[in-house]
């Protein structure tokens, strides 16, 4: 056998993990948690085990639960983005939203280019009213996937909280040639209109 042939361990964990993660996509979370802490045992500090029960956790409110395996999957492999990404909405959850913000940043660092970190960082940014820096996150966000409606519809609301009416009817515009069934974007595009300047034009 050559020396980069997989042992059966590995090879058994792996097979375990897509078990656990087809319970996990279905929505039948105790199957999921049962596997992942099979695997969990066999191999403690399995980083990907420990974020996707960080993520498992999250899904059903227990949040705390969430940032420790979060924690866990981090010091067992510090430059996982994926799990310092799960983290920063963890603790946004949490209320603890300065920490919040650094884990986003630190997913950032090491991979630029995850459009729903991008995103859901805007939103937080958002959240807080610091509407220059969400609109640069949801920018970013659409260069990345110029078809995520909801990134044009939430650029449009800081928009216009920025007094900045043009862009903001510009990128509801885009949101709902996207969906035109968008009842956000139909909902604050109707909100613009009405307290519009008489120059703004639709």
């Amino acid at each position: 056998m050559s020396d980069d042939a997989p042992n059966s361990q590995e090879m058994t964990i792996q097979q375990a993990l897509e078990q656990a993660l087809q319970h996990h996509n279905a929505g039948r979370f105790p199957d999921a948690e049962n596997i992942y802490n099979q695997i969990l045992q066999a191999e403690p500090n399995h980083p990907r085990v420990l974020n996707l029960m960080g993520v498992l956790a999250h899904q059903v409110g227990k949040n705390d639960i969430a940032v420790d395996y979060f924690s866990k999957a981090i010091d067992s492999y510090p430059d996982y983005a994926e799990a310092h990404y799960h983290m920063a909405m963890g603790l946004k959850a949490l209320g603890r939203l300065d920490e919040s913000i650094s884990s986003y940043r630190k997913s950032l660092s090491l991979d630029p280019d995850n459009v729903n970190v991008h995103y859901n960082f805007g939103n937080l940014l958002n959240q807080l009213e610091r509407f220059d820096e969400a609109a640069l996150c949801y920018q970013k966000a659409i260069i990345r996937k110029p078809d995520f409606a909801e990134a044009y519809n939430n650029l449009g609301f800081v928009m216009h909280k920025l007094d900045r009416q043009d862009e903001a009817l510009e990128n509801y515009q885009k949101a709902l040639q996207l969906n035109p069934q968008y009842a956000d974007s139909l909902n604050n595009l109707g909100n613009l209109l009405r307290v519009r300047p008489k120059s703004l034009s639709v």
